[in-house]
């Protein structure tokens, strides 16, 4: 009776047919004959639900004169047509519909119709046209010419349909039908954008009957070359053309006795193709007819290269490589899954740069263009199939990978992405999908893939865990684990397959912390061979004058706020502060060096490429004093150290005497740049850094000198004993007083980690004064006590409630000069803090930064790998990373030896510590900046906030004067220390112990010195 059912349903409701009349997959190459390209303004019909739809809109007698038009390739919901829903890890009727497959809500369930005339000029009489529709969500139903053509599900496969005997010469009408969701949505439940439409070309691709309707490539790292070549009837020889990497051609020719034709061949030491060294070979296949006529000529590229596992190791070319992965989805900020060519090209040019060496393909098969720029340039590639049903959850008895009904629906996707691929040297990995449970439908996927393509590993992640699983994937992959836990896994016996990370540190806002740590195990243990970031760019739509999340289009729809701003990059691919953490911990030159020895100029450089030299790389250095350049400076142009090599590399031009004679803190700045340009990277592309210090030294003063000409006063506010003015020469120097602070504005990872709740008493306590001493130089005045032109001493007492107390003693000093000393004792039970430090506001005019310590870019304690210690000079201005999409806490710079704030004449204040200390001046207020309350620029909602309502930085871009900053405020941060901003989750993981801070006895100080200008010579 089931079964009787399901063959009842409309094909858009059941798993077990998924296809009318769709033609097989076949692997990629071109041919000579160029597409009809079909693309551009096609008339556009969109209704709410399918039963409100004209059944009839395809026939060529329907009036669509009134009809819109909408972009092929084109979103609907970008162009005007419903709107964009972001949700994780649910379907997009989430709290609307509940999941019933293969049933989808008919509410909402948006249709679009298409309708395009078009011209065609005439079919010959030996081809046939096929039209090939590159991508389209979630299904489509096609005619031409009034004539129903076929059906297709599958969203980001090409769908082939034989349209030579409908097509006619002059003017033809195409027609769609596409429907928002269909059976087929249930296995697209991906962490990204839903979206609607047609997002690659459409095409009429013209071939010959007599043509080669599908290859198959063997290049082995042995040299040995295996060719099958399906033919159609008629085809009675080949004609081969090999041309190497050198230029060089290799000629054959193999006469066909059936419709499937194997050549084999063995070449002599080819040239192996890797990520590192990606070398192709062009191969041409002329088809042949009886008469010995070419038909066609087919054109691919192929490179000679081994992937495999052999006990607790994946190897390419017989290598354990180490995979720098990043996780990539299809997306344009503006265009949705639409990306151009130059697009992606930008997008691999930008891997490179980060030293990013492989991408998986989240959760779906790319364009194949995508692949094509991945064998060119050098990318390894996890191809991962377009399954993903995790809004169904894991339980055995719900999961779809368990159910006979949809075995169908996962096999057609797996083995269409494999047949289309795998030709591509790049793609290393074959993924069974995503979060899609576990099941015997990817065990029988996993079996068919290892029949049908022995070459590759097959994968896939498994939620459950089960070891009894194991046997239906090559390679151990788990999502999300600690560094403590991947230690533990790889030491206890538990491993009996390469490990490696699927998704690991989620770069969600301020993240990417402890990524060093990660990197530190894979360098240790043999059988930690890396893993994928997730992920490379933020998904963000842009909208007006900033970036669209979760829940910004309408208040029906579900939504998961910004959960899908999580990249290393903008979704414009500009720089989170965060990459350059991924850039350098990637490196594949590691400098080495002790103190001593790069005193005497010798550094040791390790080469952890696998398959090539660094002759392509020179080594800059230069000598810093005090954070500031010198003209001691030289390069090495020939580094000889091959791969997996460690040398030692005498600095051409370095002399120790140069530098030992220089007072102060002397550092080495160690740069690795290309002297030639490299794929899609320029000459000159920094790819690695390092830095040693040479010799530490306090700073030479405190900045810049006081005028002792220039009169200063301090007012502490006799109310709660807080500094709330301090002038110098009559210039006000604090806008707001000078504090105690233990809170910060929380990042996404804090809200993840519920810190809001677990560490509120921390983020805005109240001080209550409860004991103020001075000395007789402090003078009452109103309501503050004022000091000028003599020392002073002043401490007050405060109670913070549950036991916790802080002591605040200032030292001012004749010439100004503040010294504060904090002392907060807290039970060791409370909870930890988010910083120990001093905060206060000065006026906006205050712009000018420059300090000496971690940069240029923001930092903190467990995420300053890639920072350079140096002298800085900024703007305040520029200090918050506006390409956070929600505000949080930004702007932290680490290891501090002193931070200066003045104004456009040189007025201002320095900061300065007894030991190293972390900073920051803001063009905003913690209070702005932090989700976890309420604040009057929320125009959102009257109701407190949580981590997943929907605020953006750019709202805060006019409380922020940066036209005008006097109008503003200059907010500064003095640390002691601050917490971590951790990078394991975005979803309960806190940062790693050592970058914590526990509750207990506390003590720090800073010294602040008012500054003006320099008397002048005059």
């Amino acid at each position: 009776m089931i079964c009787l059912i399901l063959s009842l349903l409309p094909l858009w409701q059941d798993p077990e047919r998924n296809q009318e009349n769709r033609l097989e997959m076949h692997a990629s190459f071109q041919t000579d004959r160029p597409a009809v390209v079909l693309d551009g303004a096609w008339k556009f019909r969109g209704w709410e639900e399918p039963s409100g739809r004209d059944t009839l809109f395809y026939r060529e007698t329907a009036d669509d004169s009134h009809w819109r038009t909408m972009p092929v390739p084109g979103m609907w919901e970008l162009n005007g047509f419903g709107d964009p829903i972001y949700v994780t890890s649910k379907y997009p009727w989430k709290w609307r519909y509940k999941n019933n497959p293969p049933f989808v809500p008919e509410k909402n369930n948006h249709v679009g119709q298409y309708r395009h005339t078009f011209y065609w000029n005439g079919t010959e009489a030996d081809e046939r046209v096929t039209l090939r529709i590159g991508a389209v969500t979630s299904n489509v139903r096609v005619w031409l010419n009034g004539s129903y053509v076929g059906y297709s599900e599958d969203s980001r496969l090409a769908a082939d349909f034989d349209v030579t005997a409908l097509l006619r010469q002059g003017e033809n009408l195409l027609a769609l039908e596409v429907f928002r969701w269909c059976d087929g949505t249930y296995l697209e439940d991906q962490d990204c954008w839903r979206m609607s439409g047609l997002s690659r070309s459409v095409e009429l691709v013209r071939r010959p009957f007599q043509r080669l309707e599908d290859l198959r490539i063997d290049a082995q790292a042995s040299g040995r070359l295996c060719l099958a070549m399906q033919v159609t009837p008629g085809v009675k020889a080949l004609r081969l053309r090999l041309k190497s990497p050198s230029g060089r051609v290799r000629r054959w020719k193999v006469r066909a006795s059936g419709d499937t034709l194997r050549l084999v061949r063995q070449l002599r030491h080819p040239r192996l193709w890797s990520a590192e060294t990606p070398h192709l070979y062009a191969l041409e296949i002329d088809v042949l007819d009886a008469g010995g006529r070419r038909c066609e000529t087919v054109r691919t590229e192929l490179g000679f290269r081994d992937v495999e596992v052999r006990g607790k190791q994946l190897l390419v070319n017989g290598k354990p490589v180490l995979l720098k992965g990043v996780n990539r989805h299809e997306m344009s900020p503006d265009a949705g899954y639409c990306m151009t060519r130059s697009q992606m090209e930008e997008d691999v040019r930008l891997l490179k740069q980060l030293n990013i060496n492989a991408v998986r393909t989240s959760h779906y098969p790319d364009d194949p263009y995508w692949y094509t720029l991945c064998d060119r340039y050098g990318i390894y590639v996890m191809d991962e199939a377009d399954i993903e049903s995790h809004g169904m959850g894991y339980d055995p008895a719900r999961t779809l990978a368990d159910k006979p009904g949809w075995k169908l629906a996962h096999r057609e996707r797996f083995e269409r992405m494999v047949r289309r691929d795998r030709n591509h040297p790049c793609v290393i990995l074959w993924s069974l999908g995503n979060e899609a449970g576990n099941g015997e439908n990817h065990a029988a996927n996993y079996r068919w893939g290892k029949r049908e393509d022995p070459t590759r590993p097959v994968i896939y992640q498994k939620l459950q865990g089960r070891r009894d699983e194991l046997d239906w994937t090559d390679i151990e992959f788990y999502h999300y684990r600690s560094p403590e836990f991947c230690e533990k896994y790889l030491t206890d016996g538990r491993q009996i397959k390469p490990f490696m990370l699927q998704e690991y540190a989620h770069a969600m806002g301020n993240s990417l912390g402890n990524f060093r740590e990660y990197w530190d195990l894979v360098r240790k243990y043999d059988g930690f061979q890396g893993g994928f970031i997730w992920d490379f760019a933020d998904q963000a739509l842009r909208r007006g004058d900033g970036w669209a999340i979760g829940g910004d289009y309408n208040d029906y729809d579900a939504w998961s706020g910004s959960m899908h701003c999580n990249g290393l990059l903008s979704a414009d691919r500009q720089w989170h502060p965060h990459a350059w953490e991924a850039a350098f911990v990637h490196r594949d030159i590691l400098v080495e060096a002790t103190p001593q020895e790069a005193g005497q100029g010798i550094i040791r450089l390790h080469n952890e490429y696998f398959f090539k030299g660094l002759e392509n790389f020179c080594l800059n250095w230069e000598i810093l004093r005090n954070g500031v350049p010198t003209s001691l400076r030289g390069r090495v142009n020939r580094l000889r150290i091959g791969p997996g090599e460690t040398k030692a590399v005498r600095l051409r031009g370095f002399h120790t005497a140069d530098w030992e004679q220089m007072p102060g803190e002397i550092c080495l700045n160690l740069s690795l740049a290309l002297k030639r340009p490299e794929g899609l990277l320029d000459r000159g592309t920094e790819l690695s850094w390092g830095q040693v210090l040479l010799r530490e030294a306090r700073p030479e003063g405190d900045g810049l000198p006081l005028d002792a000409q220039q009169p200063w006063e301090l007012r502490f506010r006799k109310a709660d004993g807080f500094l709330g003015r301090w002038s110098i020469a009559g210039r006000e120097l604090l806008s707001e007083p000078l504090v105690p602070c233990f809170g910060r504005a929380l990042t996404e990872n804090d809200f993840g980690a519920k810190f809001y709740l677990t560490m509120a008493g921390w983020l805005y306590p109240q001080f209550r004064l409860v004991a103020l001493e001075y000395d007789g130089n402090l003078r009452e005045c109103g309501d503050f006590l004022v000091c000028g032109g003599a020392p002073a001493h002043l401490q007050a007492e405060y109670d913070l409630g549950n036991d916790v107390r802080v002591t605040m003693e200032y030292r001012i000093s004749d010439t100004g000069a503040l010294d504060v000393d904090t002392r907060l004792d807290a039970p060791e039970t409370a909870p930890g803090l988010f910083r120990l430090g001093l905060a206060f506001a000065m006026n906006g005019r205050y712009d000018n930064l420059d300090f000496y310590g971690l940069g240029p870019f923001e930092n903190y304690v467990d995420r300053k790998a890639a920072a350079r210690l140096g002298y800085y000079a900024q703007k305040v201005a520029d200090q918050y990373h506006w390409g956070y999409v929600r505000p949080q806490e930004s702007g932290n710079h680490e290891e501090l030896r002193w931070m200066r704030l003045t104004d456009a004449q040189g007025y201002g204040l320095c900061a300065c510590a007894d030991s190293l200390f972390s900073g920051s001046a803001l063009p905003l207020s913690r209070e702005m900046l932090d989700l976890s309350i309420h604040e009057p620029w929320d125009i959102h909602t009257p109701e407190p906030l949580t981590w997943q309502k929907h605020y953006h930085s750019y709202e805060l871009v006019p409380l922020a004067c940066l036209e005008n900053r006097s109008k503003g405020n200059t907010w500064v941060h003095l640390d002691a220390r601050q917490m971590g901003v951790g990078g394991i989750n975005t979803w309960g993981e806190k940062p790693l112990e050592e970058y914590r801070i526990p509750s207990g006895r506390h003590a720090f100080n800073f010294r602040l010195v008012p500054l003006a200008p320099q008397a002048s010579d005059d």
